[in-house]
Parts: structure tokens; sequence; C-alpha cells
């Protein structure tokens, strides 16, 4: 596989578009903003927070694939996802809590995607960790902070209980960017929302 080529990441762009097309988990509609972003900023580093089935964790691999770099995957339940031969020489997964997984974690961040658990203090909490791993070049990527399909708007509804507890992932961005206001992050409005925020300075 000639990584980085204009081809090959055609090839990759139109696999993702044809793997969204056939499956109707709407969860992996980003795939393509997140591959496409590793391979234009040349990210290396890369850490998923949360994999489910791994809609997400394939796309993220696509792009460390082209810039030769890695994918380690953290989520607290095993998953039945399994990369394709070619991919899974470039992919690390933890079965472990994230926060755990972060407070031990000590290499820097180039880009990181979150989607586990959604409670505002718990999304909080990882980003507070995240925060002492990123410079200004790194990006952090948050599913979900509109979720119940309530984009174009971030959802505010308050919880008490459960996986969306507090004001959810809208809940800790605001208070993130309150404590470390050297921070910005914009919305992609569509999928429940895909949070892209960096560290400015």
């Amino acid at each position: 596989m000639n990584l980085g080529t204009d081809k090959e990441t055609l090839k990759t762009y139109v696999e993702l578009l044809e793997d969204n097309k056939t499956n109707d988990n709407r969860h992996d509609m980003h795939g393509l903003y997140l591959a496409h972003i590793i391979i234009a900023n040349k990210f290396k580093n890369v850490i998923e927070l949360g994999v489910r089935d791994g809609r997400s964790t394939k796309a993220l691999l696509y792009g460390v694939k082209h810039t030769g770099g890695h994918l380690t995957s953290v989520d607290v339940n095993e998953t039945p996802y399994k990369p394709e031969d070619h991919l899974a020489e470039n992919w690390t997964f933890h079965r472990q809590d994230a926060l755990n997984f972060l407070n031990k974690y000590d290499k820097k961040i180039d880009f990181i995607f979150v989607d586990d658990w959604h409670a505002e203090d718990h999304v909080f909490a990882e980003l507070s960790l995240i925060h002492k791993l990123v410079e200004p070049s790194s990006l952090i990527t948050l599913h979900d902070a509109m979720w119940g399909s309530n984009h174009p708007y971030y959802n505010e509804k308050e919880s008490k209980f459960g996986e969306f507890a507090g004001k959810s992932v809208y809940g800790a961005l605001q208070r993130f960017v309150k404590k470390y206001p050297e921070y910005e992050f914009s919305t992609i409005p569509i999928n429940q929302g895909l949070t892209i925020l960096r560290k400015t300075k």
C-alpha cells in the first residue's frame, strides 16, 4: 500500500463512503471527516475513547494507515471489532476505563476522538486530563454535543442519572472552556454533532 498518495487517499474515501452507504448505523457518518483530518494534518499519535462496534475505529485506522501513525483505542467494554489484516499493525486496543488510561498516559497526543460515557462530569474529567497531553497543533474531537438529534442546536437538557447525566457533552465543554479560556470549539451540526476543540496558545 503506497501511503499518502492521492490515489490511495481517494480509494480510502470511496471505501468509507461505500461502508456508510451500505450500513444503516448513522454513528459512522463522521468517518470521512475523521479520516481526512488525520490525513490532512499528518497526525501520527491518535487516541480513541469509546469503541463499541468499531465504526469510528475503522475510519481512524484508515487515517493513521496513510500517515504511518498508530491508533490506540480505549473502552471499558470488549469490542467485537476486528481490523482487516492491513490495518491491524496500526492498532492497539485497551480494555480499560478512559480516566485510568489518561491518568497514566504520558505522550503528546496529535488527535483524539472522545465518544464513550457522555455524562458531564465524566467528559469534563477526560478533557481536564487531555489538556495536559495536547499542544496547539493537536485537535480534540467529541461526538454527541447535539445528542437527541437536537442539531443545529446544542443539547442543554439536564439529566440526573445515566449516560447523559448533567448537561452531558455540551455542559462539559462549557465548563472546560470557562476554566481554560485558551481553548475554542465549534461543532459540525449533523449526526448528533461532531465538535472540534483546540488549544489556541
